[in-house]
């Protein structure tokens, strides 16, 4: 059983789409997270982030992402130290992409980490603000008689009426 249970393990491991990592925290002598080691990674961590699990298993991220910034260090030691299970959205500048990451402890000094990429989504959503603003930009601009009407099910609920309708 034990055999069998261990085989559906690292199936799943591998057949995961969202990346999965184990990881144990590195403190310092005042008992602050520093740095964690790579312990084991599944291939769809290695195709989100595009690092290989043979060049960084058992190597500190410091060594791997000399830059990496400190917050995946400080959140990752706060989920390894105290238990608790967070979800986080942030940015790595050296792969240049947006994560959406679930970390969770399994073990005091260890933890988890679940990984999505979700670059697309959020170049979207940046865009989207970005066209919002240009649009408010251009209607607060225009010193004419502009409005907006929302129609919903084919009946007006709401106007937006620019500086020039005063």
């Amino acid at each position: 059983k034990l055999i069998r249970k261990d085989l559906q393990y690292k199936e799943l491991f591998k057949s995961m789409i969202d990346g999965f990592a184990i990881h144990e925290i590195i403190l310092d002598e005042w008992g602050n997270a520093v740095d964690y080691i790579f312990l084991e990674v599944n291939p769809a961590f290695e195709q989100i982030t595009g690092l290989n699990a043979g060049e960084i298993t058992g190597k500190r991220v410091s060594e791997i992402i000399p830059d990496l910034e400190p917050y995946w260090i400080a959140t990752y030691g706060q989920v390894a130290l105290t238990g608790v299970q967070l979800t986080i959205e942030n940015y790595s500048s050296q792969l240049n992409k947006w994560f959406k990451v679930t970390a969770f402890s399994y073990e005091r000094g260890f933890f988890a980490t679940i990984f999505e990429d979700i670059t697309e989504r959020r170049n979207a959503q940046e865009q989207l603000k970005e066209r919002d603003e240009r649009y408010r930009r251009l209607f607060d601009s225009v010193v004419g008689y502009v409005y907006t009407v929302f129609i919903e099910n084919k009946t007006p609920v709401k106007t937006v009426h620019g500086p020039g309708c005063d």
